[in-house]
């Protein structure tokens, strides 16, 4: 547990989540569109059992949505960066401690943590999973502590 939450700032899948929850409502839709062929369509194919898979595919898209919106993608925290991957996030994230690398940097939809000032290790996280305003903020984030720890000495 972390001895100071209110110090490390969270960022979610918001543009995965956004995306699962379109497909949900379109999923409803085409569901809603085979009911109401079903219940009013004369002589139509279409059975209400055809119904089941949009509303488990419905149901599936807005759980991933809801996690991609609620669980943590990238944690920065006094203690450094920590990545939940997508699968299995509490056995398989990734915490690289702010004195394991020399600096890092936000370009486009990528974070570089260089491990060097040569920047000829290190490593790289897509952000598309990100939205553009989650990307812009983690940018000032990143900027902001790299300022102050060079400020620092560190």
């Amino acid at each position: 547990m972390v001895s100071n939450p209110e110090k490390e700032i969270r960022f979610t899948r918001s543009a995965q989540a956004l995306r699962f929850a379109l497909a949900g409502a379109i999923f409803v839709g085409l569901t809603a569109t085979l009911y109401a062929t079903a219940r009013w369509g004369t002589g139509s194919p279409v059975r209400y059992w055809h119904m089941i898979p949009g509303i488990l595919l419905a149901a599936g898209s807005f759980w991933l949505a809801y996690r991609c919106a609620k669980h943590a993608f990238l944690i920065l925290s006094p203690v450094g960066v920590e990545f939940f991957p997508f699968f299995k996030p509490a056995t398989n994230f990734r915490l690289w401690s702010w004195s394991e690398f020399h600096h890092a940097e936000v370009v486009g939809k990528r974070l570089y943590l260089h491990f060097n000032e040569e920047e000829t290790g290190g490593a790289v996280l897509s952000l598309a999973p990100m939205s553009e305003e989650s990307i812009r903020l983690l940018d000032v984030a990143i900027e902001g502590r790299m300022e102050e720890r060079f400020q620092d000495g560190d």
